[in-house]
């Protein structure tokens, strides 16, 4: 139901988008998307791992982050063609139908708890104690640390946000142009995660794995910057290595 509804939300929230006469309405509503959508990870990624074991785990995880990943390969070239013809509002109406749609699926085909599973009232999770109770080990506030830079970084958002204006706005491409070196970007992040799960599943261990990731993430953005205009040919190459090395986190 948390997610499903998350789902229906972030699909309403949209397309309030798409009527905003301002900056400040824009802020409100895409912030109310993100609220909307925050669920998916947490709870989404708990309800493939209660039925994976912990042999299969990262590519169960990969799998679904990487299914995740092919709706967003068929955005760039979609909403590319569709800014073209409809502009901006009527493109975000039209992609908040798919959200509405998978939220009601999601509610009606999908249980989260297997039968027996129910937790009594005296095991119920208490927010401040718990958190408290997994912030005392060590290796997990290094983690959180370390999570909390990279996203700041080189995070998902911060590739999404800014590679596409740098295509545009630093190297001067057209809408159609950016819209398909976007798409190689996203292909690499089918391609990446699904390898790295595997990978990490067959040696037993993900900290070689996410070594292997952030080294090669800073590597290749840095190679992205100093390409440019000049060696375009270069830049479907790098943008997908990009996409697949940055989201195999």
């Amino acid at each position: 139901v948390l997610l499903g509804v998350g789902g229906i939300a972030q699909g309403l929230c949209v397309a309030l988008t798409g009527l905003a006469q301002g900056f400040g309405h824009v802020l409100v509503t895409q912030s109310l998307t993100r609220l909307a959508g925050s669920p998916q990870h947490p709870n989404g990624n708990a309800l493939i791992l209660d039925y994976f074991g912990r042999s299969h785990r990262g590519r169960a995880l990969a799998l679904h982050f990487a299914g995740g990943n092919v709706g967003t390969v068929l955005v760039p070239l979609t909403a590319a063609l569709l800014l073209t013809v409809l502009g901006w509002r009527a493109t975000l109406f039209w992609f908040a139908l798919p959200g509405i749609v998978v939220g009601l699926i999601v509610m009606t085909a999908i249980t989260g708890e297997r039968e027996g599973s129910r937790v009594g009232a005296a095991e119920r999770p208490r927010l401040g104690r718990e958190t408290l109770a997994i912030l005392a080990h060590p290796e997990v506030r290094l983690v959180i640390a370390a999570q909390a830079s990279a996203a700041g970084g080189r995070g998902l958002g911060t590739v999404m946000t800014y590679v596409p204006l740098y295509l545009s706005q630093e190297l001067g491409l057209s809408v159609m142009s950016t819209g398909a070196l976007f798409t190689v970007l996203m292909l690499g992040s089918v391609v990446g995660p699904t390898l790295a799960g595997f990978l990490s599943d067959r040696i037993g261990a993900r900290k070689p794995v996410l070594l292997t990731a952030y080294a090669a993430s800073t590597l290749t953005t840095v190679i992205l910057l100093n390409v440019g205009a000049a060696g375009s040919w270069l830049l479907p190459v790098v943008l997908f290595v990009l996409g697949s090395v940055v989201y195999a986190e």
